[in-house]
């Protein structure tokens, strides 16, 4: 039909043709077309009109519901009875009495004007005749000049005096008449003001109602200059637009909504972090200038490199600005991952900007024949969950032919180390099983070490590994000779060994020896046949370097080795592409989920092609959770330093101390910045626990702190469980020391802990020692406690500071909650009345200085002032 329209027309000539029907046609396409241009532009391509359109309803809903509970919640019989107490009031403004006053109070008030006008005019000319007197004396006139104006002087002086003796009676009318009208008002005052709070409730509504009826359909823009780097190192400002659709964020109106109206769950944060200065993609990602869901989020474009953190890897955000600190209060799971990433040695294999200082996890392997069997490390090397099930040793999955090789290698090199080999200590086999058990559960290696059905600090702890072996099975795995040399002095098998000294006695450590011996599995390890061979042990090294065994142990021969495999400290910023799905297509595209997946079954990826050699970790869901958190964070430090957290010379040295606590593992066994304390559910009794060590520096002297470190002494010698040695260096010792002062807000400086001592206190004192009856739980000189709950007091001048000692004194449940020691002075209100006129801070005084005494029998020459 076209074809033939066209083919007629082609015979009108061209000067004949009409075109009103094209041009009409083409004008109603282009019409529709900009139409649908406009409704695209204004509806489709800017939901969040919409959003905010629904927001404004919702909130108009929100408030109007308050608005009629409040009405609702009104107090009208107070209303009514305040109302009329204030129509009384308002009536005493119209009573004879108040007019009088007022009226009184105005003429008071003109007559003080006329009577102050007057004496500055007296004044004035006072001022006029001395300086007419002063300039007769300087031009020597003759004394009646002189005398004439100095008489005008005294009047005038008179005259002042007169008002002022005038000004004094009538102000203090006008302060009387005065009392009188500001009693009527201050009446009317007062109950308006009682009224206005009965509705206050209801007009903060309406105020808000009004604000949202006049609220603005805009879009919500939040500029950071120079946040991030451009790929060409150069910083550049970020735009964020999230606010624009989730405006509720800060509004507890909108705790229950959906999103994007919901408010954001941790609003304590965004104290610190607010959205209004610091937009909301710095921790949540995602695309900042768009308008779009999906593109905001990321969904949609599939170039945008970092989609919006889905809710379980939030965290992963805060490691943009805080990369540096290995604890975060505000992200736990963040905190964890880089904990879990610590204790499972990822950086032996893996190269991870921040963690490649710290040392090597595991033992070296170059002297094992001395501790174990051949046949016991075979079974091991092939299958590490069979002995230690909640072990750190992951699983490499060897053949018995590569277990065995790397098993020649291994007792090659621990031949060649055996030959030399002596015993710092030799086991006379003497000891005793059953007090040997109870040294185990009661000296502390509980704190670190599992044995049977105790998996309390595992539990405790929340991860599915232990951080030191489990010891159920360890009388198959070694000798008796090499355990008790090993209790005994833990450095000299491994002079970096985490494992400290307990200071056992010999006969102690007999007693654990003969109880750990007798803890064996019914594995034939002598009956085990391996080829020791050259070639054998050549592929056990080849196999060795393969795998990256020395990632985490020292082995002779692999000294020059390398990382065995891939960096991953730009992880976060890996295209999807990048990353090889294998056989697992069914995967979704994600590189989070492919990294989840990488950790729950590290060589599912494997093809027939490509044969990946990670190990098994057994990985729990929650660990592999944290550590995904922790790899998303991974993409180098694109901050501008204006959004970094800073770290200066005080985190520094916190962030030091947290990491030789976590090393050292102190924290299994103390808390510490409300972290750790896991063995304290195997101890019922807090006062026998570990001691709370947040507060270390602010409580004990430095000196002290040194000292005991180095060389730990009983504190409480009615404990079992003991503080270790760990050995420590000069260097090590001091970091913990300034962390536990940066944890109290204080400084490492050289002071004294003397205090001068004042005889009237010192007497005061002991009456309120003795009183208090402070011995009947602390130990002093020769004087032991009944219970012996507390620490020995002689020891408090020489390890407490003193200005500790008043703040424990005067509220000890607000430095240490649950603590056993007896709040005396509550609320600063003293038990003893008659000592000091019952001042409690001079009692507190009093009770410090008599202690500090006891320093004297340790040697100390603390003064006495009288």
């Amino acid at each position: 039909m076209v074809l033939n329209w066209l083919k007629k027309r082609r015979e009108i000539p061209v000067e004949q043709r009409r075109y009103d029907k094209i041009y009409l046609f083409l004008a109603l396409i282009l019409f529709l077309a900009t139409l649908w241009a406009v409704f695209n532009e204004v509806s489709t391509r800017r939901p969040w009109k919409e959003y905010q359109r629904k927001f404004y309803q919702l909130k108009l809903a929100k408030l109007d519901s308050l608005y009629r509970l409040a009405v609702a919640n009104f107090d009208s019989a107070k209303y009514k009875e305040l109302t009329e107490e204030l129509e009384k009031a308002k009536a005493g403004l119209e009573s004879e009495e108040y007019k009088r006053a007022l009226e009184d109070y105005k003429k008071y008030e003109r007559e003080l004007a006329e009577l102050t006008r007057e004496f500055q005019f007296a004044k004035s000319r006072s001022d006029e005749y001395y300086y007419f007197y002063q300039r007769a004396k300087l031009e020597n006139a003759n004394g009646r000049e002189t005398q004439k104006w100095w008489e005008r002087v005294q009047r005038e002086e008179r005259l002042m005096s007169e008002f002022n003796a005038k000004i004094e009676e009538v102000t203090k009318k006008k302060d009387s008449t005065w009392a009188i009208v500001k009693g009527y008002r201050a009446k009317v005052s007062e109950l308006q003001h009682e009224i206005d709070k009965l509705f206050e409730e209801i007009n903060r509504i309406k105020d808000r109602i009004q604000k949202t009826k006049e609220a603005q359909v805009k879009i919500v823009q939040v500029i950071l200059p120079e946040f991030e780097r451009t790929n060409f190192g150069t910083l550049k400002s970020r735009v964020d637009r999230c606010q624009t659709c989730h405006l509720g964020w800060d509004d507890p109106l909108f705790e229950d909504a959906p999103q994007p109206f919901k408010t954001h769950p941790n609003r304590e944060l965004l104290e610190k972090h607010n959205p209004e200065t610091f937009g909301c993609t710095p921790c949540h990602r995602g695309q900042g200038p768009a308008l779009t869901e999906g593109y905001a989020h990321g969904d949609k474009d599939k170039h945008w490199e970092w989609p919006i953190l889905k809710k379980e890897y939030i965290e992963a955000g805060c490691n943009d600005c805080h990369f540096n600190e290995i604890n975060l209060k505000w992200a736990p799971k963040l905190t964890m991952g880089k904990h879990i990433l610590i204790e499972s040695g990822c950086y032996g294999c893996h190269g991870v900007d921040g963690y490649n200082d710290f040392p090597k996890i595991a033992p070296s392997l170059n002297n094992l024949l001395v501790k174990t069997t051949p046949g016991w490390l075979y079974r091991w090397i092939l299958n590490p969950r069979e002995y230690l099930p909640h072990g750190r040793m992951p699983d490499f999955k060897l053949t018995p032919e590569e277990a065995e090789a790397i098993t020649a290698y291994l007792v090659k090199i621990g031949q060649d180390s055996s030959k030399n080999w002596q015993y710092q200590f030799k086991y006379q086999g003497s000891g005793n099983p059953a007090r040997g058990k109870e040294l185990v559960e009661n000296i502390g290696c509980l704190g670190c070490h599992a044995i049977g059905d105790n998996k309390v600090v595992r539990e405790t702890r929340g991860l599915n590994y232990d951080i030191a072996p489990e010891l159920t099975k360890i009388g198959s795995k070694v000798n008796p000779q090499w355990l008790y040399d090993w209790l005994k002095n833990p450095r000299h098998y491994l002079p970096n060994t985490k494992m400290p000294s307990l200071r056992l006695t010999d006969q102690e450590a007999s007693d654990i020896v003969a109880y750990l011996m007798t803890l064996k599995d019914t594995v034939d390890y002598a009956g085990i046949k391996i080829n020791y061979s050259e070639a054998k042990a050549d592929q056990g090294l080849k196999l060795i370097k393969s795998y990256g065994c020395y990632g985490c142990h020292e082995i002779k021969g692999t000294e020059r080795e390398t990382k065995v495999s891939v960096d991953i400290s730009d992880f976060a910023r890996k295209n999807i592409e990048q990353l090889d799905f294998g056989y697992k297509e069914h995967l979704p595209k994600d590189r989070l989920i492919w990294l989840a997946e990488k950790l729950r079954d590290p060589r599912g990826y494997s093809t027939e092609r490509i044969k990946l050699k990670m190990p098994q970790f057994n990985f729990t869901d929650k660990e592999i959770e944290a550590l995904v958190t922790l790899i998303a964070s991974f993409k180098k430090n694109e901050v501008g330093s204006g959004y970094v957290q800073k770290f200066d010379r005080k985190r520094k040295e916190i962030n030091e101390g947290r990491r030789l606590t976590l090393w050292y593992n102190c924290i299994n066994c103390h808390q510490i910045e409300e972290q750790g304390g896991y063995i304290h559910p195997m101890i019922e009794d807090p006062g026998l626990r570990p001691p709370l060590l947040t507060i270390e520096g602010a409580k004990v002297q430095e000196p002290w702190l040194y000292e005991f470190l180095k060389n730990p002494t009983t504190i409480r010698p009615w404990f079992k469980l003991r503080m270790p040695t760990f050995q420590l260096t000069d260097d090590e010792i001091t970091s913990l020391i300034r962390y536990f002062l940066g944890l109290s807000n204080q400084e490492f400086k050289v002071r004294s802990y003397d205090v001068p001592l004042e005889k009237k206190y010192v007497q005061a004192g002991k009456v309120l020692f003795e009183q208090l009856q402070c011995l009947k739980c602390h130990t002093a000189g020769s004087q032991l406690s009944a219970s012996m709950l507390a620490p020995n007091l002689d020891l408090a001048p020489r390890r407490l500071k003193p200005e500790w000692v008043i703040d424990w004194l005067r509220d000890p449940q607000a430095i240490q909650p649950g603590t056993n020691m007896p709040t005396f002075f509550y609320e600063g209100t003293s038990p003893v009345p008659d000592v000091l006129d019952g001042n409690a801070n001079e009692q507190i005084r009093a009770l410090r200085d008599y202690i500090w005494t006891f320093a004297r029998r340790g040697g100390s020459t603390l003064v006495m002032q009288r």
